[in-house]
């Protein structure tokens, strides 16, 4: 499995480096810790900005502190030192300084452990990974879309993601058992992997659905990866001499959106839209400029059909002409659901604004999690326009 850009050896420390702690931090990434030298640099930073306290208390001692507590712990420490090198007559590694500093001080360590650094970077290896197909999984496609996402702006390059979700799949499982099952999931990640540069990405979003980020990359090239990806399909040799295809979903940064959850959202549409048309195809989300631009909303609504109360649902996002929502029911598209959204979230408030909006699409995002769209089905647009306004000045 390939580690884009040594991403899963720095999960988890995306920090900035003050120029004047550098050697510092090199000297300790390369395992030197026994000098004198270490600690008088050490003692060096005592003053530093909050965020070097932060890092170095959590390099020394494996544990994530507040500014105050980071700072107080590494003077501490480098006193501990002074003082245990005293009594033994021999300069110590700081490491055994640190863990005598953490058995001493349960309020910041619990429980230290002495790990073996392959050990500690196999588990972190693990702990990104999907164990069935070998791809990384969805919590460090979380954390590698954002860095991909800030490297594309800094250096104002472009790349794509393409949904990848398996036609039908659901008939395998019930046909043929899960075992099976697993094993189509397991030889499509494989096929997805043997197509990857050494700087793209693939994750298991979840279920039978995947995702692949190709840095570098129009929606022209993704379209050709995908290509790919449905030849190597088409040749594989599966159980029960099974055929497996897929429908995707293609989003490009900057073109489609300028946020990973925005992409995300259209590289989703984008594969519904191949679903209910036919599905083994993969489409591009329209590029074009909306009539209506969409506004993050991200507040609670109360849904209503007919007369019949259906629960709350999270507001996605609205715009002048719809709406998405993310729901733990199901609505049908056709319908039209009465929404009573809060204006104010407040304990004190209780002021809310009541729209109608005709369901457009809804798609299944994991279990009893829904997602769906909708546009205004309102007369009074000036209710619309109350809504949107609000949203924009939060």
């Amino acid at each position: 499995m390939r580690d884009p850009a040594g991403v899963v050896a720095t999960i988890g420390a995306d920090v900035t480096i003050d120029p004047l702690h550098t050697d510092l931090y090199s000297r300790l990434a390369a395992g030197e810790f026994s000098s004198e030298a270490i600690v008088e640099s050490l003692a060096g930073c005592l003053d530093a900005d909050q965020e070097t306290c932060i890092n170095l208390a959590g390099a020394l001692l494996s544990v994530t502190l507040d500014a105050d507590t980071a700072q107080r712990a590494l003077r501490e420490l480098v006193e501990h030192h002074r003082l245990l090198s005293e009594k033994l007559g021999s300069t110590l590694d700081i490491r055994v300084t640190a863990m005598d500093y953490a058995t001493r001080h349960p309020e910041i360590v619990r429980e230290p452990v002495l790990v073996d650094y392959q050990v500690l970077a196999l588990s972190q290896r693990l702990a990104a990974v999907d164990g069935l197909t070998g791809l990384f999984n969805r919590r460090f496609l979380d954390i590698y879309l954002s860095k991909e996402l800030n490297r594309a702006r800094r250096h104002r390059e472009t790349f794509s993601v393409l949904f990848v979700d398996l036609d039908d799949f659901k008939q395998i499982n019930d046909q043929h058992g899960h075992g099976v099952g697993d094993q189509v999931l397991a030889t499509v990640a494989r096929e997805i992997q043997a197509l990857l540069r050494q700087e793209d990405f693939a994750a298991r979003y979840g279920g039978e659905e995947f995702l692949v980020v190709l840095p570098h990359t129009g929606e022209e090239g993704a379209a050709r990866f995908a290509e790919r990806l449905t030849e190597r399909l088409a040749a594989v040799e599966l159980p029960h001499s099974l055929a497996v295809a897929y429908s995707g979903g293609i989003a490009t940064f900057p073109v489609h959106g300028s946020t990973a959850r925005d992409l995300l959202h259209l590289a989703d549409t984008a594969l519904y839209e191949a679903k209910i048309n036919g599905k083994a195809h993969v489409r591009v989300a329209p590029s074009e400029k909306r009539s209506a631009p969409r506004l993050e909303a991200g507040g609670r609504a109360r849904c209503y059909l007919d007369d019949r109360e259906l629960g709350d649902v999270r507001l996605y996002d609205v715009s002048l002409v719809g709406m998405s929502a993310l729901a733990g029911v199901r609505f049908a598209p056709g319908q039209t659901v009465r929404f009573r959204i809060l204006v104010d979230e407040t304990e004190s408030s209780t002021e809310q604004i009541e729209v109608l909006a005709k369901i457009v699409w809804d798609r299944k995002i994991r279990e009893s999690e829904y997602r769906f769209g909708g546009q205004w089905a309102t007369d009074d647009p000036q209710v619309v326009h109350t809504l949107v306004e609000h949203v924009a000045a939060r």
